[in-house]
């Protein structure tokens, strides 16, 4: 099959997939029979991509799918890559599932300058990248269940390791921390300037007193 010749994936916008169930996986089939659909896959952001959808037939396909569906963060955060929750996976040491809901509802200034991409890692080997997005999430402790907060990754064109921004740090403070980061970049960063250009053009040290600046001046804000 040539370039031209390969099939055109479209992606439900706004909405992402958990685990499924076989219940799930039952009515996942019923849309793809019913509407005649080629070919599904899941993107790495939870979201699902299909071939052969008639454009007007999406609005129908995602109504029918909406049990399924859960709304991706209408917050200014793009897209939250998360492990298995703990339990679910052999190497998971540590629960990620109210961090993700937490995120999504975040009190975020808007618009931001450019996406926000979030990966939350349930264990050490950091199968979903947390260093190389926007916002990073890795187990500190499975302990204490605290984390390690990483900002400015990039795994585009221009790669960037995310700087650690936070150690040890218990949800509410992982969020805090991470709700006065952005607040820093969305009010300093150029139009479409993401996370990993910012901090380029910036001294991480400053930008880390702006942080606790904020967090002086504005402890009460809600998360």
């Amino acid at each position: 099959m040539s370039p031209t010749s390969l099939p055109k994936f479209i992606t439900i916008n706004g909405y992402r997939f958990d685990s499924l169930s076989s219940d799930d996986l039952k009515i996942l089939w019923s849309a793809v029979d019913k509407f005649k659909i080629d070919r599904v896959r899941f993107t790495p952001g939870s979201q699902i991509a299909v071939t052969g959808l008639a454009d007007t037939q999406y609005a129908a396909f995602v109504s029918y799918l909406q049990p399924l569906l859960k709304p991706q963060p209408n917050n200014g955060i793009s897209s939250i890559l998360n492990c298995n929750d703990c339990g679910e996976c052999k190497n998971g040491c540590i629960k990620t599932g109210e961090l993700v809901d937490r995120l999504g509802s975040l009190n975020l200034p808007q618009p931001m300058p450019g996406r926000i991409k979030v990966a939350v890692s349930g264990c050490p080997r950091c199968c979903t990248m947390p260093r190389l997005r926007d916002i990073g999430f890795i187990p500190a402790s499975a302990t204490t269940q605290t984390w390690n907060v990483f900002f400015g990754g990039n795994g585009g064109r221009k790669p960037r390791i995310a700087d650690q921004i936070g150690a040890n740090l218990t949800l509410f403070e992982s969020l805090d921390l991470v709700r006065r980061a952005l607040t820093v970049y969305q009010r300093e960063a150029e139009d479409r300037m993401r996370t990993a250009d910012y901090l380029r053009s910036v001294v991480l040290e400053n930008f880390l007193k702006k942080i606790e600046k904020d967090a002086s001046i504005d402890s009460g804000q809600r998360i």
